[in-house]
């Protein structure tokens, strides 16, 4: 059997045989309207662990995270191989290939393309955070950015409880306007002249949001 080109890792290493890095801290996706409500719970059990017998060999000296350094032929360049180029043995994959998930619009790496597309047109990376606001609800995080060139303010809102959530933000010096989804461009609700918006969040659940005002404050 020809080697696998999947990837290696060397003792004390990190792990670099994962299908895609999680960039976002996400395990499940109950709506539809996927990534657009982005659930908190990590998606990162991206890889199932080997068996201890495929690599006693190298646990001799009792490190045991061997079994979490199998490999993966991330492009499918040799799908039927069970070993790597350096002689690790095959990793399962929940994901699937790269090859595979981009094919499939609702795959964990087509939805994570597209979350990365929409961060780099509103260039969400140089936003400048303005406020975090009280919050009644223990589990709720609302986080607000000033976008670069004039982009608008972005929120962040995550729901880290396991129940659902809805409040009524206060969100003072921000122009009024319909606050959208970015990821699905979703109009979700109004920001009041009162800077007062009603959010609605499941479970676990996150929104990226942009206020589209018409006048800066």
């Amino acid at each position: 059997m020809s080697p696998s080109p999947g990837a290696d890792v060397g003792r004390g290493g990190p792990s670099l045989g994962a299908d895609v890095a999680a960039a976002s801290p996400t395990r499940r996706l109950r709506r539809k309207r996927l990534y657009g409500r982005v659930h908190s719970r990590a998606l990162t059990r991206r890889r199932a662990a080997l068996a201890a017998d495929e690599v006693a060999h190298l646990m001799q000296d009792g490190d045991t995270r061997w079994i979490h350094r199998g490999a993966y032929d991330l492009v499918d360049l040799n799908p039927e191989a069970q070993l790597s180029a350096g002689l690790m043995p095959r990793s399962k994959s929940l994901y699937g290939s790269l090859n595979q998930q981009l094919q499939d619009p609702q795959s964990f790496a087509s939805q994570l393309q597209k979350i990365l597309a929409v961060r780099r047109a509103y260039d969400i990376a140089a936003s400048r955070q303005t406020l975090v606001p009280d919050v009644e609800h223990p589990g709720l995080l609302i986080m607000v950015h000033e976008l670069p060139a004039g982009k608008g303010t972005q929120i962040t809102a995550l729901n880290f409880g396991a129940t659902p959530i809805t409040e009524t933000l206060h969100l003072p010096n921000i122009a009024p306007g319909p606050v959208v989804d970015i990821i699905n461009e979703r109009v979700e609700g109004d920001l009041t002249e009162d800077g007062a918006f009603t959010i609605t969040l499941d479970a676990y659940e996150g929104l990226a949001l942009r206020v589209v005002s018409s006048t800066p404050m």
